[in-house]
């Protein structure tokens, strides 16, 4: 039973890792201005490029912690 929720818990990550993983990947690829911002039109919303770090960062420590759970539930 604890192997199981283990599991479920490990793929809860990989998932929030794969949503986080993907707005880095979209932030990332936004054509930015030499002052970092990109406006966008059609929401009205300002991205800024120091955001993309952050999402980068995040999605690493997700990363690791899917790995470290997916490897703790292997050994159980």
């Amino acid at each position: 039973m604890k192997k199981t929720i283990w599991i479920i818990i490990a793929l809860i990550f990989t998932f929030l890792t794969a949503i986080v993983g993907l707005e880095f990947k979209n932030r990332f690829a936004l054509p930015y201005n030499s002052n970092g911002n990109y406006f966008d039109k059609t929401t009205t919303i300002v991205y800024h490029a120091q955001s993309v770090f952050v999402y980068g960062l995040i999605t690493f420590i997700l990363f690791l912690i899917a790995l470290f759970l997916a490897y703790f539930a292997s050994k159980k």
